[in-house]
C-alpha cells in the first residue's frame, strides 16, 4: 500500500472497500483500474465477473482477465492468504475449485475455503456449504452444508439465502418443505436479489408455501420484471393477458412486458408477441410484425410458432403461399410432438403430391419457394424421389 500521502491505485482503494465489507463498492473501483490498464484491478475484476454474486456474471470475459493478469494476482492473493487474510483465502480456494490459472485441485480449495469460513467470511461458509451439499471434493453430507449455509444466510447473504429457498423447494429427496422456501426466498428477494424476487412471485401466484395471493405475486414479478430478468417479464405480461385471480387484464400493459421479454431473446416472448400483432392485442395490427416475431421464436425451436409458421405458408395469408416452406416449419414442430402437427405434415405431403400430378409431374419452382429464396434441398429431392421434376420453371 501507499505511503502516506501518495495517491492510492483504483486497486488500492477498492481493496480497502472489499476488505471494509462493500464489495460492490470495490468492484467500481476494480472496473475502473482496469480500464487504466492496472493489473490487479483487471485480475479481482475477472474474479467478481467469473463468480457472478455481486455484479452480472461472465464467465468467459471473467477467465479471461484472470488468465492475463495471473501471475500478479496469485502473488497478492498467496501473500495475504498466508497472512491470514480471509478474502484472499476465499479468492484462492475458489480459484483452485474452478481451475482458474492454477490446475483444479479440491483439497486445496476445500482448505483455504474452510479457513476463510471459519473467520466468518460469509461468501466462504456459503461456498463450503455448496460443497458439502454437491460432495466436491469431500464426502456429501447434508447437515454440514446446511450448518454452512445457514451461517451465510444468517448473515444476510443474499445467494446463501436463495440457495436455502432452492433446495427447500427442489430437494424431494432430502428435505423438501415449501414454507421454509418461501421463507429464504423472502429474505433475498427482499434484499433485490433477482432470481429470489422471480421465485417468490410464483410462490404468491400458485399458492406454494403461502397463501395464494395473485396481487403480491404481481408485485414480485414486476420487481424482478424492472431488473430485466426476462422469465418475469413474459410472467408478468402473461398475468395481464389473462386478468385472473383479481389481475386486472391490460393488454397494452401485457404487450409491454412481453416485448422487452422478446427483446431478450425469450422465445416464449417473441411467439407471444407476434400472436398480439397478428390480431391487434394490446397494440397495432401489423402482420409483417407478426410474422417477424413468430421467425424469431420458430429459430429458435418454439414449436407453436413453428406450427404458426407453417399455417401462415400454407394458407398464404399476406404472405405467398409456399407448400414446401410449411412442410418444413410443420415437420419441426412434428419433431417436437406438437398436437396436429404430425397430421399436418402428412396432409401436406398428400397436397403437394397432388398438386404436382396434376401439373404433370413439372412443379413451378416459384410455387415452393418464399421471396424468391431457394426452398428446402431435402424436400425438393423427396419431390424428385416421387418423380416430381422441379426444373425447367425457373
Amino acid at each position: 500500500m501507499p505511503l502516506e500521502g501518495m495517491k492510492q491505485s483504483f486497486f488500492e482503494r477498492g481493496w480497502v472497500l472489499e476488505r471494509s465489507g462493500d464489495p460492490k463498492s470495490g468492484l467500481e473501483h476494480y472496473t475502473e483500474g482496469h480500464r487504466n490498464g492496472e493489473k490487479l484491478s483487471s485480475f479481482l475484476l475477472g474474479l467478481h465477473l467469473h463468480e457472478g454474486i455481486f455484479t452480472k456474471g461472465n464467465e468467459e470475459q471473467g477467465r479471461k482477465y484472470i488468465c492475463e493478469n495471473n501471475t500478479d494476482g496469485l502473488d497478492f492473493l498467496s501473500v495475504h492468504a498466508e497472512a491470514g487474510d480471509s478474502i484472499s483465502q476465499y479468492y484462492l480456494g475458489y480459484l483452485h475449485l474452478e481451475g482458474l490459472g492454477v490446475p483444479q485441485d479440491h483439497s486445496a480449495s476445500y482448505q483455504w475455503l474452510r479457513r476463510s469460513a471459519k473467520q466468518g467470511l460469509a461468501a466462504a461458509q456459503r461456498k463450503l456449504g455448496v460443497i458439502y451439499y454437491d460432495g466436491i471434493g469431500v464426502e456429501q453430507d447434508f447437515e454440514k452444508a446446511f450448518t454452512w449455509l445457514h451461517k451465510a444466510a444468517e448473515q444476510n447473504f443474499t445467494v446463501a439465502q436463495y440457495d436455502l429457498g432452492q433446495i427447500y423447494y427442489h430437494d424431494d429427496d432430502y428435505i423438501r418443505d415449501f414454507t421454509e422456501a418461501c421463507l429464504w426466498y423472502n429474505k433475498a428477494a427482499e434484499q433485490g436479489y433477482v432470481e429470489a424476487q422471480y421465485d417468490l412471485a410464483k410462490m404468491y401466484y400458485y399458492g406454494y408455501g403461502v397463501k395464494q395471493d395473485a396481487e403480491k405475486a404481481c408485485i414480485w414479478y414486476r420487481k424482478a420484471a424492472e431488473q430485466g430478468h426476462a422469465e418475469a417479464q413474459y410472467d408478468l405480461g402473461m398475468r395481464y393477458i389473462a386478468g385472473r385471480r383479481g389481475i386486472r387484464a391490460d393488454q397494452a400493459e401485457a404487450y409491454l412486458w412481453c416485448r422487452k421479454a422478446a427483446e431478450q431473446g425469450d422465445s416464449r416472448a417473441q411467439y407471444q408477441v407476434g400472436l398480439m400483432h397478428e390480431k391487434g392485442q394490446g397494440v397495432e395490427q401489423d402482420f409483417a410484425q407478426a410474422l417477424n416475431w413468430y421467425r424469431k421464436a420458430a429459430e429458435q425451436g418454439d414449436s407453436q410458432a413453428q406450427y404458426r409458421m407453417g399455417s401462415i405458408y400454407e394458407d398464404g395469408c399476406d404472405v405467398e403461399q409456399n407448400f414446401l416452406e410449411a412442410l418444413n416449419w410443420y415437420r419441426k414442430a412434428a419433431v417436437q410432438k406438437k398436437f396436429d402437427a404430425q397430421d399436418k405434415v402428412e396432409i401436406l405431403e398428400e397436397k403437394i403430391s397432388l398438386r404436382a400430378k396434376s401439373a404433370r409431374t413439372v412443379l413451378p419452382v416459384s410455387m415452393f419457394k418464399a421471396d424468391g429464396a431457394v426452398g428446402d434441398s431435402s424436400l425438393g429431392y423427396e419431390l424428385e424421389k416421387r418423380g416430381f421434376s422441379m426444373k425447367g420453371n425457373e
